[in-house]
């Protein structure tokens, strides 16, 4: 039974923290956001302050597009983490999106990355420019 007990407290702290990530994000705060991230890791594979400035620059795009209010929603990912969900913030006026994918174990965050390959996705839309190692294998 303790065994139980220790993964609900768990999951109650690793949902606490990546609550508390979003929250931020959705205050347009990204400062708040450091604090909760481990120092000695990656993140998109960025340093932990430099992971926070791409959280920044996605936020001041939002607001150049006059969004004053995030919503939060979830979609599946179509990509490298495939049937995978993750976090959409979708601009109250332009209807500018920005998702992000928290890999977790147990109540530890291993990484928190930018994903573009969500929700309804048109293979006509794909380009692959730019993704000179990327492989497809049709099944």
């Amino acid at each position: 039974m303790k065994q139980i007990i220790t993964q609900t407290e768990s999951k109650k702290a690793q949902s606490k923290q990546v609550s508390l990530i979003l929250e931020s994000i959705l205050n347009f705060n990204a400062d708040a956001i450091l604090p909760l991230l481990d120092a000695d890791k990656t993140y998109q594979d960025l340093s932990p302050k430099d992971f926070i400035s791409t959280i920044k620059l996605e936020l001041r795009a939002f607001k150049r597009s006059r969004d004053t209010k995030l919503t939060l929603s979830t979609s599946t990912c179509h990509g490298c983490n495939c049937k995978q969900s993750m976090f959409v913030f979708k601009g109250n006026n332009s209807g500018r999106e920005y998702a992000l994918y928290f890999e977790l174990s147990g109540e530890e965050i291993l990484d928190i990355y930018q994903c573009n390959w969500y929700g309804n996705i048109s293979y006509d839309e794909i380009t692959f420019e730019g993704k000179e190692n990327l492989r497809v294998t049709f099944l």
